[in-house]
């Protein structure tokens, strides 16, 4: 055996005997499978792991472990036969400019690190002479600031005419129902949302009388409907699955509703969005683009999305997409996202910061509120997947109110958890998991 160094820390716990140690904290001469392979040794018949070691918690909360061996006790591989050692050679070499490395060439990337670099640089440089309103390439970059053709640049100072009419008049009427779709009355009066305005920075909408109070009879009726799940809660668990079972049935039938999704660089109030996309229910791509969010991504982000400062370099910032974003808000009749309410914060925040930048000279004011031409611009109907799916799934909370949110699983970029969300809605139209979905309700 070899002598060990002693670790950095003592074991958190043991698993059948053997100690598990948190990240870092393990003897240094201890090595993972794939480290052995790399020495040309494996673990021998009957070898046991020496030590675990944690990794980063999965997409359901679970700790995972990795299992670490003595070298010493490990056997070493067999050579390489000739035509292995062929195939190894032609897996270092890359096929666009011929050169054999020391480390195989990527199946997801297809070239050397060299050649990669080269076409992440042209894209880069072919996003820079593209509109960002048409795609439309230019002979030379735009300007700093000014990315857009004669045409979009034109349409785009229209839409900008447009924003500040439909802000004045969202903010002078009732909101509604909470559904999108607001009722009309005028509550307000232009002279108060600008004292408003000038006073706090952000203004939000007053419902009428005829909303207030159907709004407080939808309040009783929740909490008629909470009361009666406690005293009937098996009838209230098949209203409620039939409940969303029709609603899932409804969007999937809806060739209006828009499914989209928005990775950034945090959860924090001031996140800024790094990538969008928006698809229809039959799975259409409306858009789908990477965001520079004009501040460095954080490392904690990227290891969450793999989306780095380089992989937005040229891409166009949110504010030359609001209109095309606009557009396919205004255009559905529901917007249907995974945690609607994080996506349509970061959404709202970003024409926030847009609108009050322009209204402001290009300095940020305090945000007291939220600037009305921010929140007209996210007014739509908006639904929430995730809840609707948890409820659906029926896992108690641990506490036993309500339901446990359930993982996506849509591996944390925009496209592919857009259509995990279109995967989970049709799933929601078959009967739920077959674990008690009363457990914790007594």
């Amino acid at each position: 055996m070899s002598s060990r160094p002693a670790p950095s820390g003592a074991p958190i716990r043991f698993v059948d005997g053997i100690p598990m140690y948190a990240a870092g904290e393990a003897p240094a001469d201890l090595l993972t499978s794939d480290q052995l392979r790399e020495q040309r040794l494996r673990p021998a018949r009957g070898q046991r792991p020496a030590a675990y070691v944690t990794a980063h918690p999965d997409a359901a909360g679970a700790i995972r472990f990795t299992a670490l061996y003595d070298p010493a006790a490990a056997e070493r591989m067999r050579a390489l036969s000739p035509g292995q050692q062929r195939a190894m050679a032609a897996r270092r070499t890359c096929p666009r400019c011929g050169t054999v490395g020391t480390e195989l060439i990527r199946r997801d990337v297809g070239v050397c690190a060299d050649c990669a670099e080269a076409v992440r640089r042209r894209r880069v440089e072919e996003r820079r002479r593209a509109c960002t309103g048409c795609g439309r390439p230019a002979t030379r970059p735009y300007p700093a600031g000014h990315r857009r053709c004669t045409v979009c640049a034109l349409y785009y100072a229209l839409w900008e005419q447009g924003e500040a009419g439909r802000a004045e008049e969202w903010a002078r009427t009732c909101p509604g129902l909470g559904d999108g779709h607001p009722c009309g009355t005028v509550t307000a009066t232009v002279a108060e949302v600008a004292a408003r305005l000038r006073e706090y920075g952000g203004w939000e909408p007053t419902p009428c009388a005829r909303c207030a109070a159907e709004l407080d009879r939808r309040a009783e009726a929740s909490d008629r409907a909470w009361e009666e799940s406690h005293l009937d809660p098996a009838g209230h668990r098949r209203r409620e699955v039939a409940g969303v079972q029709a609603w899932a049935r409804e969007v999937l039938a809806d060739p209006r509703a828009v499914v989209l999704d928005t990775e950034t660089t945090g959860k924090d109030r001031d996140s800024r969005i790094v990538e969008f996309t928006a698809l229809t229910t039959g799975g259409d791509i409306l858009l789908d683009t990477l965001v520079d969010p004009g501040v460095p991504i954080p490392a904690r982000a990227t290891a969450v999305h793999g989306i780095r400062d380089q992989d937005v370099a040229g891409a166009p910032a949110l504010p030359d997409l609001l209109p095309r974003l606009s557009r396919i808000l205004r255009s559905s009749t529901r917007i249907v996202a995974y945690n609607a309410p994080f996506d349509r914060q970061r959404l709202r925040y970003e024409a926030h910061l847009h609108h009050q930048a322009r209204a402001t000279g290009g300095h940020h004011a305090p945000e007291y509120g939220i600037h009305p031409a921010a929140a007209a611009f996210v007014a739509g109907r908006w639904q929430c997947a995730m809840r609707a799916y948890s409820t659906w799934f029926g896992e108690p909370h641990r506490d036993g109110d309500g339901y446990r949110w359930q993982p996506l699983g849509g591996g944390h970029r925009a496209l592919g958890d857009c259509r995990a969300v279109l995967d989970r809605l049709h799933r929601m139209l078959g009967d739920p998991p077959s674990h008690d979905p009363l457990d914790g309700y007594w």
